[in-house]
C-alpha cells in the first residue's frame, strides 16, 4: 500500500470511492433481501451469503461486488498507470448510469432506485464522488 504523501490522484479517488460503493452495495443487498424475504421468509446471515453467491435473484449485485474487488486490487497494487485507474472509474460510472434498463443489472438497479430512498441517496453519493466524465 502506498504512503498518503505520494498517493497519485487516481488512487486517492478510488480510495474515496470504495466506501461509497460498498455502502451502495449494502443498500442494494438490503433491498433485494427484503424483496426475497417477502416471498420466501426470513433468511439467516449464512443463508443470505449463499443467496448472494449463487441465487439468480441476487446475481445482479455481483456487478457491484466485482467493482469493489477491482478497486481493492488497484489500491493494493504498487503502481498502476493513471489511464487504468481512470478506466476503472469510468467502468463504475457506466455500471451505475442506469442507461441500460434492458440488462438484468439495469432492470434491478432501476427498480431499487424507484423503490428505495436509501438506494437513491447511496447512488447520489457515488455519482458525486465519480465527478464528471473526463475528456
Amino acid at each position: 500500500m502506498r504512503d498518503r504523501e505520494d498517493t497519485p490522484p487516481g488512487v486517492a479517488r478510488l480510495a474515496g470511492l470504495r466506501p461509497a460503493l460498498l455502502d451502495l452495495h449494502k443498500t442494494l443487498l438490503d433491498w433485494q433481501r427484503a424483496e426475497y424475504e417477502r416471498e420466501h421468509g426470513r433468511q439467516s446471515g449464512s443463508e443470505l451469503l449463499q443467496l448472494l453467491l449463487s441465487h439468480p435473484q441476487f446475481e445482479w449485485l455481483r456487478a457491484i461486488s466485482a467493482l469493489v474487488v477491482r478497486i481493492d486490487e488497484e489500491l493494493e497494487a504498487d503502481a498502476s498507470p493513471a489511464g487504468e485507474l481512470d478506466a476503472l472509474v469510468d467502468t463504475v460510472r457506466a455500471t451505475i448510469a442506469v442507461r441500460d434498463v434492458l440488462s438484468p443489472f439495469g432492470q434491478r438497479y432501476e427498480a431499487a432506485l424507484q423503490d428505495s430512498p436509501d438506494a437513491i441517496f447511496a447512488h447520489k453519493r457515488v455519482t458525486e464522488l465519480l465527478g464528471p466524465r473526463r475528456g
